[in-house]
């Protein structure tokens, strides 16, 4: 959750830029291609913390105000280069301009100042399936009891219910990151017995998720757990073919390295060409973009002046390789699928033309006889899928483990995160059979709190030494007010009451609209 912490550079304005470059680009894609009888068949996933930020009372005003500032910004460097002679800059900055209004109308009027309303639309009418995650992107992979990882997944199906009117059949798990059952233990604890994140995840309902293909391999990958056995895995094929994980009914979809590499994580991949928007060159205080990549090894002064219709002719190119490259892989694949899953915000945010792109290679598959897009869940009801597998422990991070999270770093907010959990469990253990009404909602606070503290952006940030100020407030400002929270239920526990200090301090918290159907027996569930 950013809205209330901050906006720039860390905070508020990471959402609106999201929206302006990504959310809203790809509703009128979206729409446009079913306007003409093409249906996209994408895979999406919203986070609840995203649905409930983009539905928050105080984004549509805070979004238009940044449309306003943006467009006022872009008219001071369209004069600006116009001074100095720059008429190149100068009609980039028109462009930068014009893209802004057009987001400022639809979003107010083809929109009416939202957006889940319109994802779900796509959703009913059978153009996106929609994905969700736990409650605030937590690795649930290391969070350190069953119950709190309960509570991110009650509070997941609670969130989609509200914005969409249904819980999504599909999970996708923060990092990619999945533990089986077996003997679990942090650096600084005993080794104690968790179950399988399968297990977790299929006794809420969830019918599937995807994974990093390493781990059905036998690819040595460090992790911080006592049993790490791998899957035996013979053939190439089987990286396509659907499985159930273990003896779950949760099936798993793994991740396809060939297509991964020539999107985004290979050296040669599509964002890397010349002609794209380099996405670290800004001209401020506009902070926009007005260079292209040239030679992704050159560092910013040798970057060229960007030419956006040039750089769309290259994205509908890349789609076509595309196409053509998963066409070659038919052999192998046979009857299986392959599994593409990217960041939402790689295309528009991170890559510009990211979008357009993904238009094309819609457009494209469209019309392919050996290529076509499909819906997961569309894929699991027309399968026959009867494999089984075993899978190792390990994520997408770097090396496949967890110490991309759990890291020299980071330990210390693992550390809270165990201490927190226990308290919170032993406190709400002690309220049983209490009918103080105000217990309950703080009790339903300090829940809120807890899950705000377990999202993976705090430690990422911090073991990647990137924003670590922002991160490190965070951290900080939710464990506090976890510890007050639980010092006012301990000594309500006890039969004391509220003082107006504690009143006036819990106000505060009426105010956070975010999960505000959160509810304390989420941990008992």
């Amino acid at each position: 959750m950013v809205i209330g912490y901050g906006s720039w550079p860390h905070g508020e304005e990471w959402l609106y830029e999201a929206t302006s470059e990504v959310y809203i680009p790809l509703l009128d894609m979206l729409f446009r291609l079913t306007e003409e009888g093409i249906k996209a068949n994408l895979n999406i996933s919203f986070t609840p913390v995203l649905c409930e930020q983009l539905s928050h009372p105080a984004f549509a005003t805070g979004f238009v105000a940044y449309l306003n500032r943006k467009i006022e910004s872009t008219k001071g460097d369209e004069a600006y280069f116009q001074s100095i002679g720059s008429y190149k800059l100068s009609d980039l900055a028109g462009w930068w301009s014009s893209h802004y209004r057009t987001v400022l109308t639809h979003f107010t009027d083809r929109y009416h100042y939202t957006i889940m309303p319109h994802f779900k639309k796509l959703s009913e009418e059978n153009v996106i399936e929609i994905l969700t995650t736990p409650a605030t992107h937590p690795l649930l992979a290391l969070i350190p009891t069953d119950s709190a990882i309960n509570v991110h997944l009650a509070q997941a199906k609670a969130t989609m219910q509200k914005h969409l009117g249904s819980v999504p059949y599909g999970l996708w798990l923060p990092e990619c990151a999945y533990r089986p059952k077996g003997v679990f233990s942090f650096p600084f604890t005993s080794p104690y017995e968790r179950m399988g994140i399968e297990q977790l995840i299929g006794d809420k309902g969830f019918l599937y998720t995807i994974l990093p293909s390493h781990l059905i391999t036998r690819k040595p990958i460090g992790t911080f757990f006592a049993s790490d056995e791998g899957a035996s895995v013979e053939m190439e094929r089987d990286l396509y073919i659907p499985a159930y994980i273990g003896d779950s009914n949760v099936v798993a979809l793994f991740r396809d390295n060939i297509t991964a590499n020539q999107i985004w994580s290979g050296p040669m991949n599509y964002p890397r060409d010349e002609w794209y928007l380099d996405f670290h060159k800004k001209h401020f205080p506009s902070g926009n973009r007005y260079w292209r990549v040239t030679d992704p090894e050159s560092d910013m002064v040798h970057k060229d002046v960007y030419e956006p219709i040039r750089a769309m002719d290259r994205a509908g190119v890349h789609a076509g390789h595309l196409v053509n490259m998963v066409s070659d892989m038919s052999e192998v694949v046979g009857e299986g699928l392959i599994t593409a899953p990217f960041d939402t915000e790689l295309f528009g945010h991170w890559w510009w033309e990211g979008l357009r792109f993904l238009e094309d290679t819609i457009r494209i598959s469209n019309e392919s006889k050996s290529v076509r897009l499909i819906k997961i869940t569309d894929y699991i009801q027309d399968s026959n899928i009867l494999e089984r597998r075993k899978l190792r422990a390990g994520s997408w991070g770097d090396g496949g483990g967890f110490d991309t999270w759990l890291n020299d770093r980071t330990m210390w907010v693992w550390r809270l995160i165990d201490q927190t959990e226990k308290n919170l469990m032993e406190t709400i253990d002690a309220s049983r059979g209490l009918s103080n009404e105000n217990i309950k909602r703080v009790l339903n606070y300090a829940v809120r709190e807890m899950m705000f503290l377990e999202s993976s952006d705090w430690t990422y940030l911090i073991g990647k030494n990137t924003a670590v100020e922002y991160a490190e407030m965070r951290v900080s400002t939710h464990y506090e007010r976890l510890v007050r929270l639980l010092d006012i239920a301990r000594s309500l526990i006890e039969g004391g009451s509220l003082s107006e200090v504690d009143r006036a301090y819990l106000c505060g918290f009426e105010n956070i609209s975010v999960f505000d159907n959160c509810n304390w027996r989420f941990f008992c569930d």
